[in-house]
């Protein structure tokens, strides 16, 4: 029982994960608000979020899913029947959260790379929970412990990502 509920919280996350670092790691290019201000006049979103940024996060995430399908289709297959599928809705779901966020961000006048201590760290996996959610609920527990992993594996990837020249900042 235990082990089930870990190999599905892995294969869950993995399409998450997967689909936020693609975006930041395959962005760039034009940014989606194409420069524009909301009413306050801050950007809509900021230049950090891309056209290229978002197709790539949700195309990465979606392979992830399919690749997963390939490999463990019996245990993807207990957690709805179609997981490629699964794994297109929880890519966008991270890809949508991290949009939000960052509106969010912007009308508390934060800047694009200004850290939001928790809001930076969860944003990408509570929109996947939310939009995911349609086709598969994952449990109270796993809920739990997906946000606890994903501070812990955002923060790392993060320092990661700033030594390897990949983020300007390391959060």
């Amino acid at each position: 029982m235990v082990l089930e509920i870990w190999v599905s919280t892995v294969l869950f996350l993995l399409p998450i994960y997967v689909a936020n670092a693609s975006a930041m790691v395959f962005g760039g290019g034009t940014p989606l608000d194409l420069d524009s201000k909301w009413t306050d006049q801050r950007p809509i979103l900021g230049k950090g979020k891309t056209f290229k940024g978002t197709f790539f996060g949700i195309f990465f995430g979606t392979m992830t899913g399919l690749l997963l399908w390939a490999m463990f289709p019996d245990q993807t297959a207990q957690m709805y029947p179609n997981f490629v599928l699964l794994g297109f809705v929880l890519s966008v779901g991270a890809v949508l959260g991290d949009l939000i966020k960052s509106f969010l961000k912007r009308r508390m006048g934060k800047q694009s790379g200004e850290e939001w201590f928790l809001g930076d760290q969860l944003d990408f996996m509570i929109g996947a929970i939310i939009v995911g959610w349609v086709f598969f609920a994952p449990s109270p527990v796993q809920i739990v412990a997906m946000l606890v992993i994903s501070v812990i594996v955002h923060k790392i990837a993060n320092v990661i990502a700033f030594k390897a020249r990949l983020k300007s900042v390391p959060w």
